[in-house]
């Protein structure tokens, strides 16, 4: 895990996230229909929760997590078709 300062914003505050367990947003309901995200030392694994956690895991690395989450920032997904 990397070495995390004691004075953190809370815009920092993700980075405390341990390494190799399943995380998902604080939002999320207890109804089975999120996304979690687990970082490993090669990148970070996104699972749907629908099937327990049985089915398909994505995998991205740190760079492409890394560009996924600027696009997020920047709109790049607004207004995308949702089906």
């Amino acid at each position: 895990m990397r070495a995390v300062s004691a004075r953190m914003t809370r815009d920092e505050e993700w980075v405390r996230v341990k390494l190799n367990v399943w995380h998902s947003a604080k939002a999320s309901k207890a109804n089975g229909n999120c996304v979690e995200v687990m970082e490993t030392e090669e990148g970070f694994l996104v699972r749907d929760t629908k099937d327990g956690g049985k089915g398909p895991v994505l995998s991205f690395t740190h760079a492409e997590w890394g560009a996924f989450l600027a696009g997020v920032n920047e709109g790049e997904f607004d207004g995308a078709d949702r089906d």
